[in-house]
């Protein structure tokens, strides 16, 4: 719930929030097939779900959902960095002198 400021109530804010949620467009920052593997909320109703949840099932499944993003995009973050500083180092390359092992 949003605290109201001087001369805006919470229920002004209320309204204004449904009515830019019912207004928005859809978003999907994930691929469809990921989204239904996983069994987790679309992110728009997730969103909407988040701050107007019909039930505490809705609540429950809109904050799983956004946990869930907020993970994936650490992790990716966390690939991207190993690609990126694996990508940079130099191996050594080590060339045997000598035939240590028998034939």
């Amino acid at each position: 719930m949003h605290r109201a400021t001087e001369g805006i109530t919470t229920r002004t804010i209320a309204s204004w929030s449904t009515a830019h949620w019912s207004s928005s467009a859809p978003g999907r920052p994930l691929p469809l097939e990921l989204v239904t593997t996983e069994g987790i909320e679309p992110f728009d109703i997730a969103i909407r779900a988040i701050h107007f949840p019909a039930s505490q099932e809705e609540l429950r499944a809109a904050e799983e959902r956004l946990k869930f993003d907020e993970l994936f995009t650490l992790e990716l973050g966390v690939a991207f960095r190993k690609h990126r500083v694996e990508a940079a180092e130099q191996g050594v390359s080590h060339q045997p002198t000598a035939r240590w092992w028998s034939a």
